[in-house]
């Protein structure tokens, strides 16, 4: 089995190398051109900074969706297309690899854009710089875990989604148990977490709030980052939400697997 995981993705990315190397060049592009656009433009650095901080943090967002939508496509033509050539790939391995890859992918998207924001960052000398790294370097990495995390799941259930539509239709109930959990859960989770946190109040974590504020030409500017605080109940219900979403995907794929 590993050795097959093992081959597929060495597959997997050989052939998209080329399109790994056009997303880093087009990335580069797009910051060094912000920064051309900006550099110099705004008379106090601060105000340029978090000018140029938004603009790349929408940037970072497009290519966050890219990199979904990318992988949900392959789930449905790549992943699913294995099972029709009736190959000999369990549904497993099929997600291994592509858990993996999905996950290197954010990995190496994240890496870029945490070193070109470093390097943005330090080549200002002002305080927004100097609160924002120090903030981040004191809880970016609790941040980055559970964002991580949070997007893979993301993924997860709408992948569900896509395989569960292409179930035969003698497997309609599972298809729609499937679609009414997972929509269900996109709708009304953060309701969920929201309730359970008010019955089960006990913090695991919290992180605090990241304000900050400054005048500019008689005009309030700022940037602010909410507070986020880790309750018990939440983080194992989003464990068992995880885990069940992994039991469901292998099962799906068995599913489809008897269409053949």
């Amino acid at each position: 089995m590993v050795d097959r995981l093992l081959k597929l993705m060495k597959y997997e990315f050989l052939g998209k190398r080329k399109t790994y190397l056009i997303f880093l060049l087009i990335y580069l592009g797009v910051v060094f051109l912000t920064w051309a656009r900006f550099h110099n433009r705004v008379s106090d650095k601060d105000l340029e900074l978090i000018t140029i901080y938004i603009f790349l943090m929408l940037v970072f967002f497009v290519g966050l969706v890219l990199i979904l939508i990318k992988n949900l496509i392959e789930v449905n033509s790549e992943d699913l297309g294995y099972l029709n050539l009736s190959l000999p790939v369990t549904s497993y391995v099929l997600f291994l690899k592509r858990i993996r890859t999905f996950f290197s992918e954010l990995v190496y998207f994240l890496l870029i854009v945490v070193l070109t924001g470093y390097f943005i960052f330090h080549s200002y000398n002002t305080p927004f710089s100097v609160a924002i790294s120090s903030y981040f370097s004191k809880y970016g990495t609790i941040l980055l875990i559970d964002f991580l995390f949070s997007f893979i799941f993301i993924f997860l259930i709408i992948a569900l989604i896509i395989i569960a539509r292409n179930l035969t239709y003698e497997k309609r109930f599972l298809r729609r148990l499937i679609y009414a959990g997972c929509i269900g859960y996109l709708v009304f989770g953060n309701y969920l977490y929201n309730f359970l946190a008010k019955c089960f109040p006990q913090k695991l974590l919290s992180i605090p709030p990241f304000e900050y504020s400054m005048t500019s030409q008689g005009l309030q500017e700022g940037f602010n980052v909410p507070e986020t605080d880790y309750y018990v109940v939440g983080v194992l219900l989003k464990i068992l939400l995880f885990i069940l979403a992994i039991y469901l995907y292998n099962l799906l794929l068995e599913k489809y697997v008897e269409r053949r």
